[in-house]
């Protein structure tokens, strides 16, 4: 009977919430960890989705936001390890990008990009992980 119930138990992940992103006027943007938004207060600024972002208010599990005015930095939404920030499928079609397989119009517009990442570091690929450490004034980060 314990051993049943282990079994059943087996692959339950535990996730943190999360807290979607969407613009006042109600445009969605995606989803960032609840831990990470109930860190933020009004006015604060983060990048995400490619935009530099200010928090306008956090109501019902949403963070409305709007584009921040000026120039600088924001902080960078972090996932504490409860979800990837990729999907799997996005993962596939980013993994053909890196290798070159892809011939995409968007493929060839970020090819100086990716040809930037070679030059400085490496590309991830299918048979490694590609590990940065970047220490900045703001604290330590890793990418993975």
């Amino acid at each position: 009977r314990q051993a049943l119930r282990h079994r059943l138990s087996i692959g339950t992940i535990s996730s943190d919430g999360s807290v979607r992103v969407q613009f006042l006027r109600g445009a969605g943007l995606g989803a960032v960890e609840e831990q990470f938004a109930s860190r933020l207060r009004r006015g604060d600024r983060f990048q995400f989705a490619g935009r530099l972002l200010e928090l306008v208010q956090l109501r019902d599990m949403t963070a409305f936001v709007r584009l921040a005015r000026g120039r600088g930095e924001g902080v960078v939404p972090r996932w504490q390890g409860g979800q990837l920030p990729l999907s799997m499928a996005l993962g596939s079609e980013l993994e053909s990008v890196l290798s070159g397989a892809d011939d995409s119009a968007e493929a060839r517009w970020l090819a100086p990009l990716l040809a930037l990442q070679q030059q400085v570091s490496a590309l991830p690929g299918s048979d490694h992980v590609l590990l940065e450490d970047v220490r900045r004034r703001e604290g330590q980060f890793l990418f993975v």
